[in-house]
């Protein structure tokens, strides 16, 4: 736990080439470590409510939130921020945050030794409706996120929602759950809303 106190003061602060990046902690990372959470109250979502989860993955969250609340002694709540799976409005939001021009100049003759998804992330005819309606899915996350947590301490959720797989596979195989990306831009906000 130590090393990944040491990893986090090293890593945080702000970015000046990332504009959401966040000032440093008030706090010092590895001094935490040290002190006890008992009494803290943590949310607890394995899948926030909408999301596939490979079994494995499921299982090995479980087993850490028992530890947290048998060996650490936190009140644990399984519960979920309340909104709808945000997922098919990413892309719009990468699409949003990219060079489109000089990204669309550079992929040229090279779309082969691309990724699928940002080639079709490239050569898509973007709207100025996607982009604000994905602007306004990303801030109902972030107002939504931010009033659940008033609520709790922690949070424990899978950090991803599968076991590792092969390096240089698209993503996990499946056919009875639904692992593929959606169609880049095919969902309506207010969906998600």
């Amino acid at each position: 736990m130590t090393d990944s106190a040491l990893m986090l003061k090293v890593i945080t602060g702000p970015d000046p080439r990332d504009r959401y990046s966040i000032p440093a902690a008030d706090f010092d990372y590895v001094g935490a470590v040290k002190e006890s959470i008992k009494g803290l109250r943590i949310a607890y979502s394995e899948d926030w409510g909408y999301a596939p989860v490979d079994p494995e993955v499921r299982r090995v969250v479980s087993e850490a939130v028992r530890v947290f609340e048998t060996d650490l002694g936190c009140t644990v709540e399984r519960a979920h921020p309340g909104w709808e799976d945000p997922f098919p409005h990413f892309w719009t939001i990468v699409a949003g945050d990219t060079d489109l021009t000089g990204m669309r100049r550079m992929m040229k003759g090279h779309e082969k030794e691309m990724s699928p998804h940002l080639v079709g992330l490239l050569q898509r005819q973007w709207t100025a409706e996607e982009f604000t309606d994905a602007k306004m899915i990303r801030q109902m996350v972030c107002n939504r996120m931010w009033r659940f947590m008033a609520n709790y301490d922690l949070l424990i959720t899978p950090t991803l929602a599968v076991p590792a797989f092969p390096l240089y596979m698209q993503g996990p195989r499946s056919s009875k759950r639904r692992w593929s990306l959606p169609a880049i831009g095919s969902a309506s906000p207010s969906s998600a809303i």
